[in-house]
């Protein structure tokens, strides 16, 4: 009797525990946290009975594969910039021997056909140029896998939409833009990316892609409207294109001045780069400065006269129309008063005669 209580005792306190007995009919130690959390995680244990650290972001996305087709100075950004998130990266470029300096450089893998390219790969990245776009989406929709195929499909040009991608509608991938609004110059460059914003559009899946690779990048993404997209690549050329050759005019004014080049360079920079951050913390019209935003009609006469013997008419219409058009700013803010204006557009459409 005393035996059959004991056991009566352990199988109760066994049911108790989850019914864990052994087979001399000893209760087993109930499962660790240890063991617990393993479980929960997966069953992912360690030999010793610890359980393994999750996966790490990096480490998930190595399973992944961008193909980006085009090594140019966009493509080859991106790539790098995929491959430092963790990313494993396919590139293809019509110049074989460019995809594989570009893949070198960018710790990316070259491919010189298009098929092997897609096959497996889970997001097409098309950095091409735009009147190239519907051609390589062509190209993309012909060697498209039967299974394993990319979910999403995104371009990089800022001006088109992702109808460029139509020939591609048919594969079911989604079909997005991600535009990079910022300079890049190839591999080297793909530091430029993290904080920088990308605009990006699309249907929802190629939307959903884009803001996904754009935060991969450490970018910012922002939605634009698609039928508005050639407005805002203006807006980004104007500060970023414009700019640049409103620097090199101002280059070759500085040399005509007997300034040597690496000097003018340095200091045009240096002014451009206060100005920048004038306009970021105050807006357009708190930030102008110069002989407009003083409302000093003869400095500005005085800027055109010597104009007119060393600069080219290209530029010196550049300054006149800027000029202009920073008067009438400064007049709507309140800056200029009416009269000030009419001085200065005076000036102005005089050339300083």
């Amino acid at each position: 009797m005393k035996r059959g209580a004991r056991a009566a005792a352990t199988s109760r306190r066994a049911k108790a525990d989850g019914g864990n007995v052994g087979a001399r009919g000893e209760a087993r130690p109930a499962a660790s946290s240890t063991s617990r959390r393993a479980k929960a995680d997966g069953g992912n244990v360690g030999a010793r009975g610890k359980a393994r650290p999750a996966a790490s972001a990096a480490a998930r996305r190595a399973k992944a594969v961008v193909a980006i087709v085009g090594a140019g100075r966009a493509g080859g950004a991106l790539a790098a910039g995929f491959v430092r998130a963790g990313f494993g990266v396919r590139l293809w470029d019509r110049d074989p021997a460019r995809a594989r300096r570009t893949a070198r450089a960018a710790g990316a893998e070259a491919f010189v056909e298009l098929a092997p390219l897609l096959d497996g790969a889970r997001l097409v990245v098309v950095a091409v140029g735009d009147d190239a776009l519907k051609s390589i989406a062509g190209r993309l929709a012909r060697a498209w896998p039967a299974s394993s195929a990319p979910r999403a499909v995104l371009h990089t040009a800022g001006a088109r939409d992702a109808t460029s991608l139509a020939p591609l509608r048919a594969s079911g991938a989604g079909l997005g833009v991600l535009h990079p609004v910022v300079g890049l110059l190839g591999p080297r460059s793909a530091e430029r990316l993290a904080g920088a914003t990308a605009t990006v559009s699309g249907d929802p899946a190629g939307l959903r892609a884009a803001r996904a690779a754009a935060r991969a990048l450490g970018m910012v993404p922002l939605a634009v409207d698609d039928a508005r997209r050639p407005l805002v690549h203006l807006a980004a050329v104007f500060a970023a294109g414009d700019l640049t050759a409103l620097l090199g005019d101002a280059e070759d004014a500085l040399r005509a001045a007997g300034c040597a080049p690496r000097a003018a360079r340095a200091l045009l920079a240096a002014l451009a780069a206060g100005a920048v951050a004038n306009y970021r913390a105050l807006g357009a019209a708190r930030a102008l400065t110069g002989p407009v935003a003083r409302g000093d009609a003869a400095t500005l006469a005085a800027h055109l006269a010597a104009a007119r013997r060393a600069v080219p008419d290209d530029p010196l219409e550049a300054h006149l129309a800027l000029a202009r058009s920073g008067a009438r700013r400064l007049a709507r803010a309140g800056a200029l008063d009416a009269a000030t204006l009419r001085r200065l557009l005076r000036v102005l459409a005089s050339r300083g005669r």
